[in-house]
């Protein structure tokens, strides 16, 4: 038994950190890859909070893992995703300003 036993609240707690930064982030950022990279840390923080949880409710078996492995891959098709918009808009302008990329509106 170790000396101090890590619970569900610091595992929520730590989510919840994550969550925070990644949220503050993404609302002061004005590049773009600093807001992907808020983005990657919501999403993370929802990886570690599915794996704690089904820890929690299933001990011993690997559900929670796999349940990671399906959020690192959704992570790594919205960056795909995200750089295939912003690489042509960045070709175009400049700035690596999300503010001034008035390009996508109809």
């Amino acid at each position: 038994m170790s000396f101090f036993p890590v619970g569900i609240q610091h595992w929520l707690l730590l989510c919840l950190a994550l969550f925070s930064f990644g949220l503050y982030g993404l609302l002061t950022r004005r590049s773009a890859m600093g807001l992907l990279l808020a983005i990657e840390i919501m999403v993370n923080s929802a990886a570690v909070l599915v794996v704690a949880l089904i820890h929690l409710l299933h001990p011993g078996k690997l559900d929670g893992q796999l349940s990671a492995l399906f959020f690192i891959a959704l992570a790594a098709a919205e960056v795909v995703l995200a750089l295939g918009i912003y690489v042509p808009l960045a070709r175009s302008r400049p700035s690596g300003d999300v503010t001034q990329l008035n390009d996508l509106r109809g």
